[in-house]
């Protein structure tokens, strides 16, 4: 019973002496400072839309492969959600990481493999490493290892996945995705 009523008298106390605060979008000194994505971060921002692959999505015989991109967490985050509405959907996280970009896979397989993006001459092609993971044994379990993104002429988007099992490269998923135009 003290206790509680320390805690009401400390709470009545703290009400009345605790300068009241102006709410955040009434003032805008009161904003978080963001920490700013790396500038890589610009091009993976304009794959933000709707993808479709001509082909259908890995382990089934109609349909067609898509990959939808939006942003969130004010922007500094890309969410990649490969083959929506399939049994195979998976989502893919990209954001920065110091002057780095890295990507959260979080797979099908029920493993989440991290990759880190490497650096590339090429402005158009993203090339993305694991370099390690949660729910995972790299030495040993399947698990995709790496991800080429080639960002194309004329709406056009390559996906190049590698798979590894065993410790060492398994095979290639490759897909290849036109941009979707809203009608």
């Amino acid at each position: 019973m003290k206790y509680v009523t320390c805690m009401v008298l400390t709470g009545l106390l703290v009400a009345n002496v605790a300068p009241e605060l102006p709410a955040a979008e009434e003032h805008a000194e009161y904003e978080i400072p963001m920490v700013k994505p790396p500038a890589k971060f610009a091009a993976l921002k304009k794959l933000v839309g709707k993808w479709q692959a001509d082909s259908p999505p890995p382990g089934q015989e109609h349909g067609k492969a898509t990959v939808e991109y939006s942003l969130t967490s004010a922007g500094t985050v890309l969410v990649e959600k490969l083959f929506a509405g399939t049994p195979h959907e998976m989502i893919s996280l990209y954001h920065g990481d110091g002057d780095g970009i890295v990507m959260t896979h979080f797979c099908a397989l029920g493993n989440q493999p991290r990759m880190r993006l490497q650096a590339s001459d090429k402005k158009n092609v993203m090339h993305f490493e694991c370099d390690g993971g949660t729910n995972i044994r790299l030495e040993k379990d399947p698990h995709m290892h790496s991800l080429r993104m080639t960002m194309g002429e004329n709406g056009k988007l390559k996906h190049e996945w590698t798979m590894f099992a065993g410790g060492k490269e398994d095979h290639e998923v490759i897909l290849e995705f036109t941009r979707q135009t809203d009608k």
